[in-house]
Parts: C-alpha cells; sequence; structure tokens
C-alpha cells in the first residue's frame, strides 16, 4: 500500500491473480494432462511441453514413416543398391542422409578419391587400372555398409 503496511493478497488484484494461478498448479501432474493453449495454467504449460517434446521427436527421432519407407524401398531382407531403380536409390540416400543428421552420426557417401587417368607406360597403365579397380571396388562396399 502507499502507506507502507503489508497488503495481503487478496487486496491486490495481480498478486491474487498469480496466486491463484500458481495454485491451481499445486498437485498436477503437467505430463498427465491433456494440453490446451487457452485452458488453464496447467494445460497451457502441458500444451507447451507437448509441444517441445513434439519437437524434439521429429528433430531426433527416426519417424515410423521414415522406416516405413526404406522397408519398402528394401523390399526384403537383402538389398542389392545396383538393382534399385535410380530414384529408388536417390531417395535411399536422401533417407540416409536425413535419419544420420537426426541421430548425428554420418559416414562418407565417397572416399573422395579420384580414379587414376593412364599414362603413356603400357606396363603402368595395367597397375592403374587394377588401382582404380579396387578404387571402385571399396566405393561400392562403402556405399552398401552405409
Amino acid at each position: 500500500s502507499l502507506s507502507g503496511q503489508q497488503l495481503a493478497v487478496a487486496d491486490d488484484p495481480v498478486s491474487k491473480h498469480f496466486s491463484d494461478a500458481f495454485a491451481s498448479l499445486e498437485g498436477v501432474d503437467v505430463a498427465t494432462i491433456t494440453g490446451d493453449p487457452q485452458g488453464s495454467l496447467a494445460q497451457r504449460i502441458a500444451h507447451a511441453q507437448q509441444l517441445k517434446e513434439a519437437e524434439f521427436k521429429q528433430t531426433f527421432m527416426v519417424s515410423a514413416q521414415e522406416a516405413a519407407e526404406i522397408r519398402a524401398i528394401a523390399g526384403g531382407s537383402e538389398l542389392d543398391l545396383d538393382k534399385l531403380a535410380p530414384s529408388a536409390a536417390e531417395r535411399l540416400d536422401v533417407l540416409y542422409s536425413s535419419i544420420n543428421a537426426k541421430v548425428g552420426y554420418s559416414l562418407q557417401e565417397t572416399l573422395g578419391t579420384q580414379p587414376i587417368k593412364a599414362t603413356s607406360d603400357t606396363v603402368a597403365n595395367a597397375y592403374v587400372e587394377h588401382v582404380n579397380a579396387q578404387l571402385t571396388a571399396a566405393a561400392k562396399t562403402l556405399r552398401e555398409a552405409r
């Protein structure tokens, strides 16, 4: 009050509003109630928490839709990437990148190597072809391991 005396909570409308709002939270488990952005304070808190949980799941967890799409592309236990249609292989790569971005782990798509160019020496070219074949095989193994 202006006189310096302490007011009771009921005498101050702002204090009463906050006191009543916080009292409405007493004994309420916001994890178990249905969230409502226009509801009581507990319902609004539950709604905000549910939005945060949904955002977390979307950001860091593999969705059932993504898993089902991978199963549909794979079509069985043995997946031969060479037999996939180009569009399916591309979609699988997109899903791989998306999922690994969520979980924070990703294996390189390529070795970062380039084929060695042929030389004018025919003996050396046999070796170059052998090395290039090994690079191709290693790249295929890496892709299949992803």
